[in-house]
């Protein structure tokens, strides 16, 4: 299967979330929600259920692989990317989606 965006995979993920933490079924109407999506991530102790935000997961998971590379003890597959591309701006021999998305967090990772 393949998606548009980024963007159309995660609310499809969120949406079956959603309607399994609600219902347990495939499909769920807001109806059904106890509290609102963008406050089930939140910590109990503020209202949510401290579920996991999973484009904020997914931004450290790439964000701790750009780290990778700049690791004193690189693994095989950041030494594999250093003698394919620049490291700095990961650029030359990497090519896909996944390396733009790593592209586009090198700033944030700069900070």
């Amino acid at each position: 299967m393949h998606w548009r965006s980024p963007q159309e995979l995660w609310n499809r993920v969120d949406r079956r979330r959603r309607s399994f933490l609600w219902s347990r079924k495939q499909h769920t109407s807001g109806a059904n929600s106890l509290i609102a999506w963008d406050h089930v991530c939140d910590t109990k102790e503020t209202g949510g259920l401290r579920l996991k935000d999973l484009q904020i997961q997914n931004k450290c998971l790439q964000l701790k692989l750009i780290h990778k590379l700049h690791s004193d003890h690189p693994s095989s597959w950041a030494r594999w990317v250093q003698s394919n591309a620049c490291v700095a701006s990961l650029t030359g021999d990497l090519y896909g989606q996944h390396w733009d998305m790593l592209r586009s967090l090198l700033p944030v990772y700069r900070a």
